[in-house]
């Protein structure tokens, strides 16, 4: 679920497309780490939470890129198992190419350039993460419902807005799994007619 998407990272179709065509692939599943803190900058300024997001999400560390997060809901049941698929679909990583952060009081903004590389292919795009402050520590605001499936949404954006809202990309990452299940037994029932003629 950055979910890996490029141009429309929250779109149901991209998301139910990417996890059908991991689960036809037969890619294994493990568990989550178990981790409850962020181990890195820490969250104590914006700067920090930040890069604690990103830091955790190159680690794949879901609990505690959860804990950079406002409202976040790490122990979703099934939300382990899509962000693990999405941690092998990942085979690069994120990086801040440019980072502007903006405080007023309890509140702030960070305008981003992040570029997320996947293999042999990079890609980039700017974004603006909110964030507010929670007692000594700066949390990322996650983006509401119709904001989050506009086109143009980051890849941070959308990863923070996955661990706030997991039950929508769970209902996705079902429907994909028995897409996926379905043309696995359709190939089967192929191979074994095709077998019959020979």
């Amino acid at each position: 679920m950055h979910y890996v998407m490029h141009h429309a990272p929250l779109s149901s179709k991209r998301v139910l497309s990417l996890l059908t065509c991991v689960l036809c692939a037969g890619m294994a599943v493990g568990s989550a780490q178990a981790k409850s803190a962020v181990k890195g900058p820490g969250l104590s300024t914006p700067q920090k939470t930040v890069q604690s997001f990103v830091t955790a999400l190159n680690k794949h560390d879901l609990n505690a890129a959860a804990s950079c997060v406002q409202g976040s809901k790490p122990k979703t049941a099934g939300l382990s198992e899509i962000w693990n698929i999405q941690a092998q679909a990942m085979s690069g990583a994120y990086a801040l190419e440019k980072a502007t952060y903006t405080t007023t009081g309890h509140r702030a903004s960070a305008q981003l350039e992040v570029k997320v590389s996947m293999g042999s292919h990079s890609f980039k795009r700017s974004e603006k993460v909110r964030l507010t402050r929670q007692t000594k520590n700066w949390l990322i605001v996650p983006l509401d419902k119709t904001t989050a499936h506009s086109p143009n949404v980051g890849f941070l954006q959308s990863q923070a807005y996955m661990l706030a809202q997991p039950a929508e990309i769970i209902a996705i990452f079902k429907r994909a799994k028995a897409t996926a299940q379905k043309m696995a037994r359709e190939n089967r029932a192929r191979e074994d007619k095709a077998k019959q003629k020979h």
